[in-house]
């Protein structure tokens, strides 16, 4: 892997970006209890939802384009063909896209970073707030 990173740029960036992500999450200095962090992610993504209804006959909501923002989005985390991979459809486990996104981070970074970047990707996908990602 080291050989790898020393040749590739973009494997090595992604790696720089996961442990930044990393960091953050360690340095998180107070414990929140978990219902109090559940309710606020709760409310955050309520009006996003909101706000993505409201506006969701441009054409940039459409599926397609949506998934594609989605991907790019989660791309630095997971790479190109898991990010183009992770947002289609999961008819087995029932889950759509933003569940199946959470899950594969979760695995990767933990439930809080994951909740953290899926809140993001809905900001910066769906309701296209370019605020950057806050853990």
């Amino acid at each position: 892997m080291e050989a790898h990173l020393a040749e590739c740029d973009s494997c090595r960036l992604n790696l720089d970006r996961l442990r930044s992500a990393l960091e953050e999450v360690q340095q998180i200095s107070a414990p929140v209890s978990p219902d109090s962090q559940l309710a606020g992610i709760w409310e955050g993504v309520r009006q996003r939802i909101r706000a993505w209804e409201r506006s969701r006959c441009h054409p940039e909501h459409k599926d397609a384009a949506v998934r594609e923002r989605v991907a790019r989005q989660i791309e630095p985390f997971l790479g190109t063909r898991a990010a183009d991979k992770v947002i289609e459809p999961d008819p087995v486990n029932n889950r759509g896209m933003l569940g199946n996104v959470e899950t594969v981070l979760e695995e990767f970074l933990g439930h809080g970073a994951a909740a953290s970047i899926v809140n993001h990707v809905v900001d910066a996908a769906i309701v296209k707030d370019e605020r950057p990602v806050q853990f």
